[in-house]
């Protein structure tokens, strides 16, 4: 953890700078066709991937007001990519990091690890709670000015800075491919709670439909929660002119988290091709992409990497006890 810990402080420098950005675009070859990876893992550490893009706002408005707040409260689940991410975050200016989480098992109390025992590290304070209290929580620190809401998984209208940031890196790709190579293109987001994907769709639409770029749909893959769910936390968001981004199927139904031998196996098909995959939301991603390959005939295919590696340790571990 000690030499992972550096390598992510002398990375924390690097993020508040923006010294990686845009983060590359690379080819991974699949059969016959040729698909383009946005690489947003590079983004590494513990602000990993989509979780900078979402808290890109907000670490820029801390660093023009580093004592307006003194706490910030956030929720979700214990090994969440987005916890570890607000951590980090709560340690760069300072603040103190409440996190509200449902109750922790005794093993994972007695032998923390993953991001868990990352976010420990960072200094967190993690208050349990057996049944979702979150719309009080709200109500109740929304009455102190010091201090920082965050909700679960970054899903609020800060994201969207950050976001339409990874859109236009997204654009500009797809105006040097087409219309010279494709006459359109697809692009695939996993989802969570939908936020990156509602926001990367709502620029990348607007583009699209005024012809600023070539024509360009967005599928989104539901990993967290079924479609229709995820379809109806991304309408709390807004509207939008275009509609919301659809979503791309699998045939079988996995549970978000459960370890499946098909997914270790996207995993190091990856790992031979030299790119670490997250092991929660990326490879659901894949073999929604897989399944619906005839979607992307012809089509400039580009698949967005979210990151979210400093979970994949303790995901291994659940692997090989199954």
């Amino acid at each position: 953890f000690c030499s992972f810990a550096n390598r992510c402080c002398r990375l924390q420098r690097r993020v508040h700078g923006q010294s990686f950005l845009p983060t590359p675009i690379t080819p991974v070859q699949v059969g016959s066709k040729t698909v383009w990876v946005k690489r947003d893992d590079v983004i590494g550490g513990y602000y990993t991937g989509n979780k900078f893009r979402k808290l890109y706002s907000t670490i820029q408005m801390l660093k023009k007001n580093p004592d307006r707040y003194k706490k910030i409260v956030s929720f979700g689940g214990n090994q969440s990519n987005h916890m570890v991410a607000v951590a980090q975050m709560a340690r760069d200016f300072n603040l103190e990091f409440e996190y509200y989480s449902p109750p922790l098992s005794e093993h994972l109390k007695k032998s923390p690890k993953g991001n868990y025992e990352a976010a420990l590290k960072l200094g967190t304070t993690f208050i349990e709670q057996r049944d979702d209290h979150t719309n009080s929580m709200i109500s109740q620190y929304s009455k102190s000015p010091d201090v920082l809401i965050i909700p679960r998984g970054g899903s609020f209208i800060d994201a969207e800075e950050g976001v339409s940031m990874l859109a236009d890196e997204i654009s500009e790709f797809i105006s040097l491919k087409c219309p010279s190579e494709f006459s359109e293109a697809v692009v695939v987001c996993p989802a969570g709670t939908g936020t990156t994907a509602y926001y990367l769709w709502k620029r990348l639409s607007h583009l699209s439909f005024t012809q600023q770029i070539p024509p360009t749909t967005l599928y989104t893959v539901s990993v967290a929660v079924p479609s229709e769910i995820l379809q109806e936390d991304m309408a709390r968001l807004g509207s939008l002119e275009h509609g919301l981004p659809a979503c791309l199927e699998t045939k079988k139904k996995y549970r978000f988290g459960k370890p499946y031998p098909e997914f270790l196996s996207i995993f190091k098909t990856f790992l031979r091709k030299n790119t670490e995959l997250d092991l929660i939301y990326a490879p659901k991603t894949w073999k929604a992409v897989f399944e619906n390959w005839k979607e992307f005939d012809k089509k400039l295919l580009i698949v967005v990497h979210t990151g979210g590696l400093t979970g994949n340790n303790s995901q291994l571990e659940r692997y090989k006890v199954k």
